[in-house]
């Protein structure tokens, strides 16, 4: 998609070339509604043809009910998901807060971790929106991570507003 490669050399920079061998496996999440996204979850599938893992996914959550934080996603904006928090955490600073973000080096261990657990033995790979809490509208989405039930927990436990 050419609107999300621009979004995530806009966003990175000259750093991008660093990343290259894992932005195969990011996902690119595109808010184009009215209000901002306070919750993602997105899912990584793979197919891994020598089985090594038996049912391979990993879903990454960004939460942020709170306040206006890195990991709400505003209307218009967009957001780069990787399937690594260390990853995560990185971009995270590098697009909200780039002059306090490390050098990209700081993330190379990330980042041949990724590229060393995907590239030589998955075949196929695919990502799913696995939900999206909306605000003023609540969670949407199949929930496969379940996370209204881990809110809605929170939400009695008077841990989010």
């Amino acid at each position: 998609d050419p609107l999300a490669s621009e979004f995530v050399y806009r966003l990175l920079g000259a750093d991008a070339d660093a990343l290259a061998p894992v932005l195969p496996y990011a996902a690119v999440v595109v808010n184009n509604g009215d209000h901002r996204l306070l919750q993602t979850s997105v899912g990584f599938k793979w197919r891994d043809p020598a089985r090594i893992v038996p049912n391979p996914a990993i879903y990454i959550s960004l939460t942020a009910f709170s306040r206006a934080v890195p990991t709400q996603v505003k209307p218009g904006d967009s957001k780069l998901i990787f399937p690594s928090r260390e990853l995560n955490f990185w971009v995270g600073r590098k697009a909200y807060d780039p002059g306090n973000a490390a050098p990209v080096s700081t993330v190379s261990e990330a980042i041949n971790k990724v590229a060393q657990d995907f590239a030589p033995r998955v075949s196929t790979f695919n990502l799913e929106l696995d939900s999206v809490t909306v605000e003023h509208v609540g969670l949407v989405g199949p929930d496969v991570v379940g996370r209204r039930s881990h809110d809605t927990a929170q939400l009695l436990q008077g841990e989010l507003p």
